[in-house]
């Protein structure tokens, strides 16, 4: 009697992933957090008071220093394809090359080039903060990913327009810092509802804040993730590396049009998008 060919076992799908990407409403594909940590949300309209903890530098940027200890990191996301699905912006990011970055260029030369489109690739700002949420102490540190426009712009006006002894500057300081008191207002936008920080207000703690918390958090330089160029563009352009190979081979049109990215935004430097009224209501409903 014949013996059957053992079929080669497929691999299986964790389940724990699944479960606990449901529990959290979706997996998300621009920033992680570490372990047993989860995400701080505005939820009401109303007074909020948060503390927000220092965490050291790795990566030397613009706002600070490898080595020093900073209260914040700010990325740079594009939402592309029909959900609009976020993914970090390699180019102003981490300062490497982009690939929707170099697609827009060359549509922002092309006089025929659909503006809405043009104006929906631009990147948006966002920053990442670990915070204690004062009505929810037992949350411990929560990571709070949010678009600049509803709350970073309003905390830098607040210390950009204090007196140098008010100490604002160093609010993060996780032993002579301050609490924040945000005032919270409810909005909407494209028919769905967000809430943004309307006022910032700076509090002296009663005490400092415990060591354990905040001493061994790591870097938020390594809470955001980075797509290779490649993989970005596959995902731009919503196809797999095989079925561009089919496609190079197929139709020489669209493989010239993939070649000519880089070639045309070698020849001059990117505009910055200093349109920031765009860039905050494009942000405002990736916040609930």
């Amino acid at each position: 009697m014949a013996k059957r060919k053992k079929k080669k076992r497929r691999e299986l799908v964790n389940a724990r992933k699944r479960a606990e990407t449901r529990s959290s409403g979706f997996e998300r594909t621009t920033t992680r957090t570490p372990e047993g940590m989860g995400y701080f949300q505005l939820k009401a309209a109303g007074m909020k008071r948060i503390d927000i903890l220092p965490y050291v530098v790795k990566e030397t940027n613009r706002f600070a220093d490898a080595g020093q200890l900073h209260y914040e990191k700010t990325f740079y996301i594009h939402r592309i394809g029909p959900n609009g699905d976020s993914h970090v912006c390699r180019k102003d990011t981490v300062n490497e090359k982009c690939p929707i970055c170099e697609y827009r260029s060359k549509l922002e030369r092309d006089p025929n080039a659909d503006e809405e489109l043009v104006k929906s690739l631009r990147p948006k700002e966002r920053q990442l903060f670990y915070v204690i949420d004062h009505d929810e102490p037992e949350k411990g540190v929560q990571l709070w990913d949010i678009s600049y426009y509803l709350f970073g712009q309003h905390l830098d006006n607040r210390i950009r327009n204090s007196e140098e002894d008010d100490g604002f500057e160093a609010f993060f300081d996780p032993e002579e810092g301050m609490t924040l008191r945000l005032g919270i207002g409810e909005k909407s936008f494209a028919g769905r509802s967000y809430y943004e920080v309307q006022t910032v207000d700076f509090k002296p703690r009663r005490e400092p804040i415990d060591p354990e918390l905040y001493e061994d958090l790591p870097s938020l330089d390594e809470m955001i993730k980075v797509e290779g160029y490649d993989k970005l563009k596959s995902i731009f352009l919503q196809t797999t590396d095989e079925e561009e190979g089919e496609e190079e081979e197929e139709t020489v049109e669209a493989s010239d049009e993939e070649e000519d990215w880089e070639e045309d935004t070698k020849s001059e430097p990117e505009e910055e998008d200093d349109d920031d009224d765009d860039d905050q209501d494009d942000d405002d409903w990736d916040d609930d």
